[in-house]
């Protein structure tokens, strides 16, 4: 529940690591600071606190300076070997000192292709993530010499009790059981909407900015908007539990006041089967991108039937028959194969589904005229398409619709 600073921000790092990812740690110890106390005479140097304290210790030694790491992934095309010996090479120039880092054309060449690399360090010298690493090797030796731009990298603390000699102040107390066990749930249940609501967020940045179908444009929209009321409340409910926490760990309050604001109706959305539920659509609207991407690759043209209006008939009196005589019309003097479908016979009749795209991709292809295809997507549509339907067009003196043989008919 504490935020994330500085090198520890490591733990927000959302990319694979693996034989090709480097860590480069480097930190510089500029002067220490320290109260010269000894035990049971703290008071001849600073004074005996006056008002009562909750505190039980003085930090009496402070180490300052700065640090940084940088997390490299190593591209496919770039020698592992290369890359290591290189580092190498900066790291012993780190480790003697020998500062500013001298690099040859050859390397510095090499490290601009090091393009996927992530920076973390104290906030006064590392504002932004994606610096690049001869960025942050030139600046390292301005960082040593400017004082305003250290900071604390290691306290020293001592309990007040020692120093003091005094039975007044505290030792350091142990929660109780109960207590602790409540502080761990708490702690599970952030750090597992954390992960869902990251995992989220990476599906999300898979989907395309929009989508040539309305119906498809709407539900993103919505997705977008109902991810960022699940952020802000994410922010929301972390900081609320973050000063809970700190107050129930002083024994101010009860630990029933993390339950309390676990089960506010305000973060309803970061529960569990919420946040199940969003998964599924944004898997579904995910899925149906790959889809669209794979139909356009084969050139067919993709239809949500949810944006047909003909004649500006309302959607919801229309039926699957009114679909299918408007597409007749509409394509009357056009070599054209219709392929009705939706996501629900997709994903239960996959097998099926792959073997229409199939014979319709090589009927295509072994016909002199020119056909169109168009894959007509009855997802959203209020009735529900029964069978996979194949229409071509034009249409025979006896007009026909092939419905999937290996099914039943339609069901009105």
């Amino acid at each position: 529940m504490v935020e994330p600073r500085g090198t520890s921000r490591l733990i927000e790092y959302n990319q694979p690591v693996n034989e090709n990812t480097r860590f480069l740690y480097y930190s510089y110890r500029a002067r220490k600071e320290r109260v010269n106390v000894k035990a049971r005479t703290a008071d001849r140097i600073v004074g005996i606190p006056l008002n009562p304290s909750t505190a039980t210790h003085m930090i009496t030694k402070i180490l300052w300076g700065f640090e940084t790491l940088c997390i490299i992934q190593i591209p496919k095309n770039q020698s592992v070997n290369v890359v290591d010996q290189l580092l190498h090479r900066i790291c012993n120039q780190l480790q003697n000192n020998q500062i500013p880092i001298e690099v040859n054309s050859i390397d510095q060449h090499l490290i601009n292709q090091l393009t996927n690399i992530t920076v973390y360090g104290s906030e006064t010298c590392v504002d932004r993530p994606n610096t690049s690493l001869l960025t942050i090797l030139t600046r390292i030796q301005d960082w040593q010499r400017n004082w305003e731009v250290h900071q604390p990298l290691i306290y020293t603390m001592q309990p007040l009790r020692w120093l003091y000699s005094s039975s007044e102040f505290s030792g350091p107390y142990s929660l109780p059981s109960s207590t602790n066990s409540h502080i761990t749930r708490t702690e599970m249940l952030i750090n597992h909407i954390k992960n869902q609501i990251k995992d989220l967020g990476e599906m999300l940045r898979n989907l395309p900015i929009n989508f040539s179908s309305g119906t498809l444009n709407e539900c993103l929209k919505d997705i977008q908007q109902q991810y960022r009321l699940m952020l802000n409340s994410q922010a929301n409910i972390q900081e609320c539990l973050r000063r809970a926490l700190a107050d129930v760990r002083r024994q101010h309050v009860k630990p029933r006041a993390l339950e309390n604001i676990i089960a506010d109706r305000r973060y309803v959305c970061l529960r569990n089967a919420e946040l199940e539920n969003f998964c599924i659509d944004v898997k579904q609207l995910l899925n149906k991108s790959i889809l669209i991407e794979k139909l356009k690759n084969n050139q067919i043209e993709y239809i949500n039937v949810s944006d047909v209006r003909p004649n500006q008939e309302i959607p919801i009196l229309m039926t699957i028959d009114n679909i299918d005589d408007m597409f007749k019309r509409v394509y009357d003097n056009d070599s054209v194969i219709l392929w009705y479908s939706s996501d629900r016979l997709k994903r239960e009749q996959e097998d099926r589904w792959q073997q229409i795209d199939q014979e319709l991709t090589s009927e295509r292809q072994h016909v002199e005229q020119r056909i169109k295809l168009v894959y007509v997507d009855f997802t959203y549509f209020k009735e529900k398409l029964e069978n996979f339907t194949i229409v071509r067009l034009p249409l025979a003196e006896i007009p026909e619709t092939e419905r999937d043989p290996n099914r039943g008919k339609r069901s009105g």
